[in-house]
C-alpha cells in the first residue's frame, strides 16, 4: 500500500473501514501530501505485520481528526515523518502504539502547530536510534509525557524540542541516569526551560547530567538540590522580612523626628 493515495491533493473525503491490510507491511507514503484530506476512515485497519509507516500522513494538512487505535505497530520499525505537517491535527491518541521494534522516530511529529495534546504512553524508545526533529514545530503542545523513553541507543536527537515554545511541562518518571546528558542537550538545543518531572517529584532546574549524578539513583543529589531550592527560598524570606522591617524602622524614626520637630 505504499504511495496508495500519495499527492491526491483534491481528495477530501475517504472511507476505507472495509480494507483488508492484514498482509501489508508497508505503508510509506500512503496518504502523503493529501492536502484538502479532512475526513479519513482507517479505524478498521488491521495490521500485524506492517513495519514501515514513514510519511504515512505526512503534510495532510487538512485532517483535524484521526482514529487509529487498531494501529498493531509491534513491528514497525520506522515511523520517521509519519505525521510530519498534520497542521490541523489538535490531539492523537496513540496508547495502543506498542513500539518494540522501533528504530527510527526522526521528524514524527514536525510542524503539527496545533498538536495540543500527544498520548503515547506505551511508546517503547529501547531500540530507537534516529528521534532528531520529533516535535520539533510543536508549537501548541504545553506537555509531554515522555516517561517510558529511553535513550542509551539514540545517536541522532538534534532539534527534538525545537520550536516546542509553549512546553511547560516534561514528564521523565521513569528516566535513567544514562540519559540525563542527553536530555540536557535537546532541551539546550529548543532553548526553552520547562519544569521536569522526576519521580513525582518536581525540579526546578535542568535534569542531573550523568557526569554531575554518577549514581544508581539520583536520591542524594535529588535531595541536596531540594535543600538548595528551600535554601534559597528561606534566604529570600529573610530578605524580604528584613527589607520590610528596615522600612518599618525608618517610618518610626521619621515620625520619632517629625514630632521632635514639632515639639520645638
Amino acid at each position: 500500500m505504499a504511495e496508495m493515495f500519495l499527492g491526491c491533493t483534491k481528495l477530501n473525503t475517504l472511507d476505507l473501514s472495509n480494507f483488508d491490510s492484514s498482509s501489508v507491511n508497508d505503508f510509506v507514503g500512503m496518504f502523503s501530501d493529501c492536502h484538502s484530506l479532512e475526513s479519513l476512515d482507517i479505524k478498521n485497519f488491521h495490521m500485524p505485520k506492517a513495519q514501515y509507516m514513514q510519511n504515512m500522513f505526512s503534510r495532510c494538512s487538512s485532517l483535524a481528526f484521526l482514529d487509529i487505535s487498531n494501529f498493531n505497530t509491534e513491528k514497525v520499525e520506522s515511523m520517521r515523518a509519519m505525521f510530519s505537517e498534520c497542521s490541523s491535527l489538535t490531539y492523537l491518541h496513540l496508547s495502543n502504539f506498542y513500539t518494540l521494534s522501533l528504530i527510527d522516530a526522526a521528524w514524527m511529529f514536525f510542524a503539527c502547530r496545533n498538536l495540543i495534546t500527544i498520548e503515547i504512553p506505551n511508546f517503547i524508545t529501547d531500540n530507537v536510534i534516529y528521534i532528531e526533529n520529533m516535535f520539533d514545530g510543536c508549537s501548541s503542545l504545553t506537555l509531554l509525557d515522555l516517561s517510558n523513553f529511553r535513550t542509551l541507543n539514540v545517536s541522532k536527537f538534534e532539534r527534538m524540542l525545537a520550536e516546542c515554545s509553549n512546553l511547560k511541562l516534561i514528564n521523565l518518571k521513569h528516566a535513567i541516569i544514562q540519559e540525563f546528558a542527553i536530555i540536557n542537550k535537546i532541551i539546550d538545543q529548543a532553548l526553552i526551560n520547562p519544569i521536569i518531572c522526576i519521580d513525582n517529584e518536581i525540579s526546578f532546574y535542568k535534569v542531573f547530567s550523568q557526569y554531575e549524578c554518577p549514581f544508581v539513583n539520583c536520591t542524594d543529589k535529588w535531595e541536596k538540590n531540594l535543600m538548595k531550592l528551600n535554601l534559597q527560598k528561606i534566604i529570600y524570606v529573610l530578605i524580604i522580612v528584613y527589607y520590610q522591617k528596615m522600612i518599618l524602622i525608618l517610618i518610626i524614626i521619621r515620625f520619632v523626628l517629625f514630632i521632635f520637630i514639632l515639639m520645638k
